[in-house]
């Protein structure tokens, strides 16, 4: 299983915002599994609580000793891996980096270290090509540090 990392595309939002966005793209609800927060909600409004701050969309979890993960409508042929999206368009704040090592370290233990990789959406959407927008070099010390 891997855990595939997207990008809002927009410098603001919350898990909310992106549910109605995909429910009028005819999804039947938000495509990810989480999303990550950068303390902008609103276009113009920054509260800090909410830099960093990591909020549900679809289910992951354990049911009766066995990991679990709900179907997302994130990357087209590997919905059955985790979607994580940061809020904004390839530039985070060092709390959502941080949040997201941080909920990617519990994914792994949740999952009985069965995450094989870190990915980007950009990795499989020839059309997405800077979804998330994260460098090479970090998402290679992402993997290597945290796939050990």
């Amino acid at each position: 299983m891997e855990i595939i990392l997207h990008c809002s595309d927009s410098t603001f939002g919350n898990a909310a915002l992106i549910t109605t966005w995909h429910i009028k793209r005819g999804f039947d609800n938000i495509g990810y599994h989480k999303v990550v927060l950068n303390g902008y909600i609103t276009q113009y409004i920054y509260n800090s609580i909410n830099d960093g701050r990591i909020e549900t969309g679809r289910y992951y979890g354990i049911i009766n000793n066995k990991f679990i993960v709900q179907e997302g409508a994130h990357t087209l042929g590997h919905n059955s891996n985790i979607g994580i999206c940061l809020i904004g368009k390839g530039s985070y704040t060092s709390n959502q980096i941080n949040s997201l090592i941080t909920d990617i370290k519990q994914i792994i233990f949740e999952s009985n270290y069965t995450i094989t990789a870190i990915k980007q959406h950009s990795d499989y959407s020839k059309e997405k090509p800077f979804c998330a927008g994260l460098k090479p070099d970090f998402m290679k010390i992402l993997n290597s540090f945290l796939l050990k």
